[in-house]
């Protein structure tokens, strides 16, 4: 079923209200409150003055398509709500990624996505809207996701694989320009930039994408229109975090451009304080629903697995949720069988009347159901006690392997990183040949660190009229010889490729030392020495003969 078109109506202003930005909602909850789901909802509570309203909107100019924000009244808004209401049809259409697949317990797909094969969804319209994920959609995906990195082994290995690859000893950071690096130095220190890099190497692949969110005016924690008391501090160094980007449920774009960003619609209610305190005698609220636009110049997005015409990126765990679910039951269901064979059970004969029976069974009651050992049974003749084991047969199953298969080939990771029972039996040579597409993969991953971090210090110098680039540095992923790469970095520097400081500092990420300064380990030698040859010739002659050295020297005499 597709959505039914909205018709265009031409507006009669010059500027174009998009989304309302609400500020919090600084009430405290209790078990009559019910969080909101919906725009309606809280038209609804407004009008039955319920709650209050202080909306701020970000408008554009439908000409020039710039941007500002406008406060509205609760009048003024519910009147322009409600315009808007009559222009957009609220009827659901039939979600066109569902997550069956995904499903643990058989709910969403009636089968716990056991049936699916010739139900994949395809888009028979052209055009980006047959590709986006429905909001529904989406939330879904990013709570299984989040699920399986919690509670699945094989999809928590496989994000703590791609994770000590990239990130592993961390990175370096250089730039020619002293005051730049200073500033960056004091800029990673102040955001915990090594900290929020392994938060972005488990919430890439994770959720899909992140949202590096710049708090605006100088603030140095993440405040929105609280009390004098509760305001944040301003700092000098700009302060940066993480957006939960399951909480941003709209990317507002131009219809025609999506990367035309204009804001970045967040909804979530936040964590509930079991206690709080008070702040310049203003208490903390114990929870907050916050709905707002964050302009889209305060955030740098990037996302993963998906295609040109996609705003939201999906996880990389997106297609082999399904696998890692059967997984599990593969081996649950193994379990359960070896249990059934460890068991066993007593098959009792007795030959008498039916009070004879009930008379034995009760007195075996009285046992308990294991009995102990060293139990003495007493009885007749007529009763015959023939103990039972599991009489199944056990034939190996290679649906573990073919599940196993599939996952690793849908993250992209060898079997035998995973370290299940399947990973032994290979030579290092071997292993290497079978790992060499996961290294390029790890490349890639790296590579999109090395852009956020140096976007952030592009930014960061911007903002401070400092005209410079850093240069970020992550560990090799292959494991060379240290000797044959300290030889080549001898090489570069004697043939003029790379100057004397970059070689130092290459050479010290090589040999791991973190603490490296080239100035102060230079101090004594302000004066760039010669470069001496990778060999020089020999002086000692060869037994019974004259060395190079001698026959130069005499010929020169001559």
């Amino acid at each position: 079923m597709a959505r039914k078109p909205i018709k265009q109506e031409p507006p009669t202003a010059a500027l174009i209200p998009l989304f309302p930005k609400f500020r919090e909602y600084d009430k405290e909850f209790d078990n009559s409150q019910v969080f909101y789901r919906s725009m309606s909802e809280i038209i609804k509570d407004a009008e039955a003055n319920k709650t209050e309203i202080m909306a701020s909107l970000i408008e554009v100019n439908r000409n020039t398509y710039k941007y500002r924000s406008s406060n509205y009244g609760q009048t003024k808004f519910i009147e322009a709500y409600k315009k808007y209401e009559s222009q957009v049809s609220e009827q659901l259409s039939q979600l066109r990624e569902g997550c069956g697949s995904f499903d643990s317990f058989g709910v969403a797909g009636g089968s716990g996505g056991l049936g699916l094969v010739g139900n994949d969804f395809v888009p028979l319209l052209a055009g980006p809207i047959n590709k986006q994920q429905y909001l529904q959609d989406y939330l879904q995906g990013q709570a299984e996701c989040f699920f399986a990195y919690h509670h699945d082994p094989f999809c928590r290995g496989a994000v703590n694989v791609l994770k000590h690859f990239t990130i592993g000893k961390g990175y370096r950071a250089d730039c020619e320009d002293k005051k730049a690096l200073a500033l960056w130095k004091a800029f990673e220190q102040v955001n915990k930039i090594p900290d929020l890099l392994n938060y972005m190497a488990i919430e890439l692949p994770v959720q899909g994408e992140i949202m590096v969110y710049w708090l605006p005016q100088g603030k140095t924690f993440l405040s929105i229109d609280n009390p004098a008391a509760l305001e944040a501090p301003k700092g000098v160094i700009p302060r940066v975090r993480l957006l939960d980007t399951s909480a941003i449920w709209e990317v507002i774009t131009l219809p025609e451009d999506i990367n035309e960003v204009f804001a970045y619609q967040q909804v979530y209610i936040s964590q509930w304080q079991t206690y709080t305190t008070q702040v310049k005698g203003t208490s903390v609220p114990t929870s907050k629903t916050i709905i707002r636009q964050i302009p889209a110049s305060e955030v740098d997005h990037y996302k993963l697995n998906c295609l040109s015409g996609e705003k939201r990126g999906r996880s990389d765990m997106y297609p082999v949720l399904g696998f890692a679910k059967r997984l599990r039951d593969t081996i649950q269901y193994s379990v359960v069988q070896t249990q059934k064979q460890a068991a066993f059970s007593f098959d009792t004969m007795v030959d008498g009347a039916p009070s004879d029976v009930q008379a034995y069974s009760q007195a075996v009651k009285n046992l308990g159901q294991m009995p102990e050992a060293g139990t003495e049974f007493i009885h007749s003749k007529k009763v015959t006690r023939t103990p039972v084991s599991f009489s199944g047969s056990s034939t190996q199953q290679t649906s573990f392997e073919w599940c196993l298969s599939a996952f690793c080939a849908g993250v992209g990771i060898p079997m035998n990183f995973l370290g299940t029972h399947l990973s032994g039996g290979q030579t290092r040579a071997s292993a290497l040949t079978a790992t060499e597409p996961s290294y390029k993969r790890f490349e890639e991953r790296q590579l999109l660190y090395k852009k956020i971090l140096t976007d952030m210090s592009q930014r960061l110098f911007k903002q401070n009229g400092i005209n410079a680039t850093m240069e970020f540095t992550f560990h090799d992923l292959l494991n060379q010889d240290r000797t044959a790469k300290l030889n080549q970095l001898l090489l570069t520097q004697e043939a003029g490729w790379f100057n004397r400081e970059r070689c130092a500092n290459m050479a010290a990420s090589e040999m791991a030392v973190g603490d490296f300064k080239f100035d102060q380990e230079h101090a004594d030698k302000p004066v760039e020495e010669e470069p001496r040859p990778i060999s020089e010739p020999s002086t000692v002659a060869p037994s019974g003969g004259v060395s190079g050295r001698q026959r130069s020297e005499v010929r020169g005499q001559a």
